[in-house]
């Protein structure tokens, strides 16, 4: 068996970042449980998620397009959105000849956003589409369904079949799922959610208050992280006096935070479950500087 050159790990394994140091599946998610007949050309043996399957490929399989077959249905969230954080061991075989190619993940927990998958294939969007976590799938992806400079790292020729089986040990969140809580703080930022819980900020033209000031927006029914755990987290930051947004994980990847440090996210956070909405309003360090507002979405915690 192959492993992942350095390269394509780097193109396959977007790990998170760790900063901070100084579970259910989602509604109206429908998924057919196969498409194609990929799970009948396959065979996968091993029940242990942390340890890597065996995988015997009836080869030479034609693949059109991208085919998938859940061997596994898990109970755990679902997957709707590509930047969703999943611990996941992999293994990917040549489909024209059954060579197993590479295992990652397996041994020790694997976390990354969706795309460090879907950047190297693309076509495995499509098949983990409403997956839950704790779900282990087969997937046949046609040589068009996997970029070209990934099957080179991968020592194949371009248009190469693969299959990958893939166990979803868990999903995080995409967005905080908790109740709605009512606060009444005069002069708070308002927070607006588009439909796929993305925040945004109305920010009063008031001054902004002179202690940090914490609203709840949100009281998840998760599970709460124990403090020194690291944790997933959506972070929209925005400047109070230009109303200029400073920083947001939205449009890339959660950060990790550290339970236990010393920054705004990590105190604000400790002792809230998992599904929490959380805003923020931290006064500057000195009285020329502008207020930060965080609004920040507690989406799982790693390990």
């Amino acid at each position: 068996m192959r492993r992942l050159p350095a390269a394509a790990a780097a193109v396959g394994l977007m790990t998170l970042a760790l900063v901070g140091c100084s579970s259910s599946t989602a509604s109206g998610c429908d998924r057919p449980g196969s498409l194609g007949a990929i799970g009948s050309l396959v065979t996968v043996s091993g029940d242990d998620s942390s340890v890597a399957p065996t995988v015997q490929v009836s080869s030479p399989i034609k693949i059109d397009g991208v085919q998938y077959d859940d061997l596994v249905t898990g109970d755990g969230s679902a997957i709707v959105s590509d930047n969703q954080v999943v611990d996941v061991g992999f293994t990917l075989a040549d489909a024209t000849n059954g060579e197993v190619l590479a295992a990652e993940g397996y041994g020790q927990p694997l976390y990354l956003p969706l795309t460090g998958l879907t950047q190297a294939m693309p076509g495995i969007k499509s098949a983990l589409e409403c997956a839950t976590g704790g779900s282990r799938i087969v997937v046949g992806l046609a040589g068009d369904q996997v970029e070209a400079g990934f099957l080179e790292q991968l020592r194949l020729a371009e248009g190469t079949p693969l299959v990958a089986v893939l166990d979803l040990r868990s999903v995080m969140l995409p967005a905080a799922d908790g109740a709605p809580q009512y606060n009444d703080a005069h002069g708070m930022p308002s927070v607006v959610l588009t439909d796929d819980g993305h925040p945004g900020l109305v920010v009063p033209d008031g001054s902004a208050p002179t202690e940090r000031t914490v609203e709840v927006l949100k009281r998840g029914d998760h599970d709460v992280p124990a403090d020194g755990s690291t944790v997933v987290v959506n972070v929209l930051q925005v400047d109070w006096k230009s109303k200029r947004v400073t920083k947001t994980t939205w449009d890339d990847k959660p950060d990790a935070v550290a339970l236990g440090g010393d920054s705004v996210v990590s105190q604000t956070i400790a002792g809230l479950p998992v599904g929490s909405q959380v805003l923020v309003v931290e006064p500057p360090a000195d009285a020329s500087g502008s207020a930060s507002i965080y609004v920040i979405d507690i989406l799982g915690t790693l390990g």
